[in-house]
Order: C-alpha cells, then structure tokens, then sequence
C-alpha cells in the first residue's frame, strides 16, 4: 500500500488493494497513506484514500487537506475523512496519545458541525467524554460549538459517563466545564423519568448544587 500510494502512475495497483480490503490506514513512519499522498501530491491517490475511510494523522495534513480537496473538486470526500480523523482522535488510547489534540484542532477547524453522530448516536465529544479524554480536548470541542447535553440513541446523556467518576478529579473537572457551556439539570436520562439534577444529587452533590444556583 506505501509503495502504491508513493508511485505517481499506481492508482491502479492502488484500487486493486483497496477492493482487496487494503487498509487505507495503514502507517508508514508515524504518517497515514492520506499524509503521505498530500505530502506527495499524488491527488488520484489521495480522493481513492478518502473514499475508502483513509484519515490524515499529522495536524498539517488536516490542515491542508480541504485547500487540496477544493483545488481538485472533492470537498465532500474530504470533508467525510476529517470527520473520521476527528472520531479517531477522541475515542479510546489514540485519543490519549500526545499528538491527538492537535490533530483534532486541525480537523475541527475545517468542519462546520462537530456534533455529527456516530452509528450509536454519539457525538465526538460524547466519545472524548465517555472515554475519559482530556479536558484540552473536551474545551475544545465545547468551544467549536458541541452540545454539553447530547444524548445517545438509548437517551444516556453524555454527562452521566464523569458522573460515574467523581473521584477522579478529571471527571469534576470535565463536569465543571460541560456546566459552563450549558448542560442542563432538567435534562432526561432515558424514560424513566430521571434527569441530570436528580442523578447528580445521589452521585456528584456538589454538581447538584450548582444547578441550584
């Protein structure tokens, strides 16, 4: 796949390996295929990439990946893979790794809506929360506009997950700002007639009684 992606004239051998279940994010050298081709210029390369799922990792590619897309008109397959770079950066170890906010400032900064869904309902910040991301990263999805009170398809709001942690200081730190952006205590935990203010008196007091004030 690097060999295929580095050579000008491959997109053929490139096709053949992504029909083949190549991966089109595979790493060579701390860089995706989708850096490498940008680095390249290989354009061709690039759009087959994208259409398959392929996502940038190092924050210029993120960067430069629209202005590239516009210039050779596919914006919408480029726009879909920084919404996959910006899913891959919250959720889970990768998420933890040093490099993953600022892959995830690059993709946010060409994207209009962070709060796109995953198959499960989940936002990215949903995923940055539930997984216990950093706050840098959780602020700045907060501030690239992401609902503090988005729900899940099953009704779970995505406060209940550092609701769960309160002895962790990250989880109160995180609740703290989800609180500053507008999480609202009347807001439903499914449809048992629970919401975030009575969950928040058994679990997280101090949390209660900021609702109060």
């Amino acid at each position: 796949m690097v060999i295929a992606v580095h050579l000008r004239d491959s997109q053929r051998l490139l096709r053949l390996l992504l029909d083949r279940r190549g991966c089109p994010n595979s790493e060579f050298q701390s860089k995706s295929l989708v850096d490498i081709a940008l680095e390249l210029g290989h354009k061709d390369a690039l759009k087959m990439l994208l259409g398959k799922g392929g996502r940038p990792l190092i924050p210029a590619s993120s960067t430069r990946i629209m202005d590239f897309a516009k210039l050779y008109n596919f914006p919408d397959v480029a726009r879909k893979a920084l919404r996959a770079a910006i899913v891959f950066a919250v959720s889970g170890e990768r998420g933890k790794s040093a490099d993953a906010v600022d892959i995830l400032r690059a993709a946010v900064s060409h994207v209009t809506d962070v709060d796109f869904n995953d198959t499960d309902g989940r936002s990215p910040l949903f995923c940055a929360v539930r997984s216990g991301q950093s706050l840098a990263m959780v602020k700045l999805l907060l501030e690239a506009k992401a609902d503090p009170n988005k729900c899940d398809h099953s009704g779970m709001p995505l406060c209940v997950y550092p609701m769960l942690r309160t002895h962790q200081p990250l989880a109160m730190q995180v609740l703290d700002l989800l609180r500053q952006y507008g999480l609202r205590g009347d807001l439903p935990i499914g449809d048992g007639g629970e919401t975030v203010y009575s969950f928040a008196l058994t679990l997280a007091p101090r949390v209660a009684d900021d609702f109060k004030k």
